[in-house]
């Protein structure tokens, strides 16, 4: 039987999916892949190491379909965003790759400041260090002598499909997101390089996402056991290919993935953007669509913090230890509120600057307290992005959940009260690997389109509808977090003011 291998390639993990041809997963493994927190704005990654866990989980999913009389007859890839490295023509490193979250370009976007408006309205994206293109400037700048050694400036996806394949190209949904590709004419602007100075040569060639970009070619095959001449897909960036993966193909539909980081993606026919530059617009992993997205820079990844310094005597899962404390914090967790800006704040002011914040503690509050609110905190802040994408969409009764967050039924509720709004959980854990296959499937010929390719997606496990009252007790603390933000923002703008 013929199957499709999905490689996921995440912040945190590296993930090989075996789909068969009905579109069910038969095999799936995963290894860990933590980025290097160097500081608070470094943010790196060996570009060794994603390449020998593509490797490791490749061998498994091989290993495992060859026992099993399965035939791989595809690769699709899906992959992180905004990363970037410097490499030879071969690909012999000449950097480590610096991660999304990184933030050292920060004094590049200021000094850029003045062409923010001119950038968004050509890319979509905001001037922010977490792109590509003041990362670029940052390392021509600080990184000089790598810079002048290497060839090619990759992102991690790129970097994996030349060593799959032997060819540097890169789709549109990863264009999208450099800065440097005008989201309209779906080509390298010659504005964008000049304002980054980049050398349009040391770019991968852009492609249509959802396209066989090459074949495995033999050093690969080589070591992962596969066969030489599999036709290989770029599907998409990972919250690109999520969306689709839980049916978000058309006008109006939206996901909301809270995984390292949180994306409230909207499906758009055509470009869309916003006066006030609070949300982005990119590719969508549908060929001709566009994404509206909000996004928000820690998360799941917030969860994972709280549990390693705040439950260091558990021995439990994640998830259910934490949630058994914050289910008994009723809402509002005590009058605590949390602003989770532990890695800055992106939508909608995008403000680097920020920090997280525990505030209205007391010593009545528990851990529980805590937990919930840090919970609420993510929920509140998706919702206040959810408000700003509807001016331009109309209500969206319907949105699919989606990521790692969703494991805990709490945390769902909690983000249908603080919306006021329906949330929708499909079947498919795996929501980001099922849209890399549905675009792997309409490249091969399974489906005519990804819109016919919904078909492969099995229902929904659960709706969650707000509770009224909840919502109207949420309502009151979203605007007391908003005052306590402008609040907080105004001392730090004129502790700064005072500075120079």
């Amino acid at each position: 039987m013929d199957t499709i291998l999905i490689l996921d390639i995440g912040t945190s993990n590296i993930r090989g999916v075996l789909f068969n041809e009905e579109g069910e997963i038969v095999y799936r493994t995963s290894i860990k892949n933590i980025p290097d927190y160097l500081s608070k704005i470094r943010v790196e990654q060996k570009p060794e190491k994603y390449r020998e866990k593509i490797v490791q989980v490749t061998e498994k999913c091989v290993a495992y379909a060859k026992s099993n009389a399965y035939t791989i007859s595809c690769i699709s890839t899906t992959a992180l965003r905004t990363c970037v490295m410097l490499v030879k023509e071969d690909g012999t490193p000449v950097s480590d790759i610096i991660m999304w979250q990184d933030k050292r370009a920060e004094e590049i976007c200021l000094e850029l400041r003045e062409s923010e408006e001119l950038v968004y309205q050509c890319t979509g994206t905001r001037i922010h260090p977490v792109f590509v293109g003041p990362k670029i400037l940052w390392m021509k700048k600080y990184w000089p002598e790598a810079y002048a050694d290497s060839d090619r400036i990759v992102t991690v996806a790129d970097d994996i499909h030349h060593m799959i394949t032997g060819k540097w190209v890169t789709d549109y949904t990863y264009g999208s997101r450099t800065s440097l590709m005008n989201i309209k004419t779906l080509k390298w602007d010659p504005q964008m390089l000049k304002l980054f100075g980049v050398r349009e040569e040391m770019l991968c060639e852009l492609v249509e996402q959802g396209s066989i970009i090459g074949t495995v070619q033999e050093s690969f095959a080589e070591k992962t056991g596969l066969k030489c001449g599999i036709p290989v897909v770029s599907a998409g960036g990972d919250q690109n290919c999520g969306a689709l993966g839980s049916g978000v193909v058309g006008e109006g539909l939206a996901q909301l993935t809270t995984g390292s980081g949180a994306y409230l993606i909207v499906c758009s026919d055509s470009p869309k953007l916003d006066k006030n530059k609070r949300f982005l617009c990119n590719m969508a992993a549908v060929k001709g669509k566009y994404i509206v997205e909000a996004s928000m820079l820690s998360s799941a990844i917030l969860y994972e913090w709280f549990y390693d310094n705040f439950y260091t005597e558990s021995q439990g899962d994640m998830t259910s230890t934490i949630n058994a404390e914050a289910e008994k914090s009723r809402p509002g967790a005590g009058g605590m509120i949390v602003l989770p800006y532990f890695q800055g704040r992106g939508c909608p002011d995008w403000n680097t600057r920020a920090t997280g914040s525990f505030l209205n503690v007391t010593m009545h509050n528990s851990r529980g307290d805590f937990a919930r609110a840090l919970l609420e905190g993510i929920a509140m802040e998706s919702a206040e992005n959810l408000e700003i994408i509807e001016e331009y969409t109309g209500t969206l009764d319907k949105i699919y959940l989606g990521g790692g967050m969703t494991k805990s039924s709490l945390f769902n509720q909690i983000q249908a009260d603080t919306a006021n709004r329906t949330f929708s959980l499909n079947k498919n854990e795996e929501t980001t690997a099922l849209g890399a296959f549905i675009s792997a499937a309409a490249a091969t010929g399974l489906v005519s389109s990804c819109q016919e390719g919904r078909k492969f997606i099995r229902g929904t496990q659960c709706v969650y509808r707000p509770n009224s009252e909840n919502q109207k007790y949420y309502q009151e603390i979203r605007c007391e977090r908003q005052r306590l933000y402008q609040a907080l923002y105004q001392q730090e703008l004129g502790a700064e003011r005072a500075d120079k």
